[in-house]
């Protein structure tokens, strides 16, 4: 049937009443709309559309009826654009292999891959399966509490991923050995043959309380192409991340859940680390840190004799830097900005600014420090 009968727009409330969920597709309303599109050519324009937007599968078991339902429908292939295996309420075995016989499927369209509770292992097999074509038109790839047990897990997908952009590794932990400098060599010749990375733009780690184990060098594992860098709650020993890395980078972002708990961090405070690769670093232009105050800290108040001990992991204190004003290490720099949010007291503003400038004085003309309601405390 070319044409239908029925007005335009009862044909495309009718598509639009299927999906459930703004951001997803259930397997059986991606079922539905494929059966939808075969009605007649109208039908077929707004199905499609909406098929594009993305599917969410629960468990491995609905993984594996979704694979059967993509070689059951017209096209032959996945026609939506973002992925997301969300097992983290899924009972049972929740190993990547499990769903094997989904990647086995046609993905030609597939932009986004989202991975949420999955456990992965990768085996000879599966290897095979996520090697191109089927991950080369992917360029966001985000991992959610996943379980990985080696870093090589983790990298054989990001790098099997040629046209990558933006990779996120939140709450996820790493088993495996500690890296030697010959398994690091190794894995950066590994990421030179197989073209890893070469487009990778923004890279997130958000550890909130997982294990991250070792932090492998940057350069070898996340090339040289990033210009944006996000770190959220990493309070381990990160220096080894940022060593002769990201020589293109041009924003750094840094956020933290800040309690009144005593603060741990070993090692350099962040942005000195930052300031063992490449140096100086004349493409970094933007800095910004933001810390978040639970609910412990609203309720016992006195939040501007703690910002010195919440800062001193992020900016160091003033002996630590040896005499070597901030600015001469990142000669682009145009803006240090620093948050403060649930925090609308300008008190706490002012302090953070005083201390900022007792540590970095050179930083008078670039630095902003706001709260919740947006005050700026802007050196004079």
């Amino acid at each position: 049937m070319e044409n239908c009968i029925l007005p335009i727009e009862t044909c495309e409330a009718i598509m639009d009443a299927i999906p459930s969920s703004p951001h997803y597709l259930t397997p059986l309303e991606y079922d539905a709309l494929d059966a939808c599109s075969l009605v007649c050519t109208t039908w077929r324009t707004r199905a499609t559309v909406i098929l594009v937007k993305g599917v969410e599968l629960p468990s491995p078991q609905i993984a594996s009826q979704f694979a059967s339902t993509i070689r059951r429908e017209s096209s032959g292939h996945m026609r939506a654009e973002l992925l997301s295996l969300d097992w983290d309420h899924s009972e049972g075995d929740k190993n990547l292999s499990q769903a094997m016989e989904l990647f086995m499927t046609p993905l030609p369209r597939l932009r986004r891959l989202s991975m949420r509770g999955v456990h992965i292992d990768i085996s000879p097999r599966i290897l095979k399966c996520i090697r191109p074509p089927l991950l080369t038109a992917i360029t966001s790839l985000h991992f959610s509490r996943c379980k990985f047990y080696s870093w090589r897990d983790m990298l054989d997908i990001a790098w099997g991923c040629l046209k990558l952009e933006d990779l996120s590794l939140t709450s996820c932990s790493f088993g495996g050995n500690p890296a030697t400098p010959g398994s690091i060599a190794r894995l950066g010749v590994a990421r030179r043959s197989l073209r890893g990375c070469q487009y990778l733009r923004k890279l997130h780690i958000d550890m909130m309380g997982a294990t991250m184990g070792r932090l492998l060098p940057g350069e070898v594992i996340f090339g040289d192409t990033l210009t944006k860098l996000v770190l959220s709650d990493v309070k381990e020993e990160i220096t080894p991340l940022f060593r002769n890395a990201f020589p293109r980078l041009e924003s750094f972002h840094f956020w933290n859940l800040t309690g009144i708990e005593e603060v741990v961090y070993h090692g350099p405070c962040l942005l000195l680390a930052f300031a063992t690769g490449p140096s100086p670093r004349p493409t970094l232009h933007s800095v910004v840190i933001t810390l978040y105050f639970n609910t412990f800290t609203e309720e016992s108040g006195g939040v501007s004799s703690y910002i010195p001990q919440w800062l001193e992991p992020i900016i160091g204190q003033a002996e630590e830097w040896d005499g070597h004003p901030l600015r001469s290490l990142f000669t682009g720099l145009r803006t240090l900005e620093i948050g403060l949010h649930k925090r609308n007291d300008r008190t706490d503003g002012e302090a953070c600014t005083r201390h900022v400038l007792s540590v970095h004085p050179d930083v008078h003309d670039i630095l902003q420090v706001f709260t919740d309601s947006r005050n700026y405390f802007i050196p004079p």
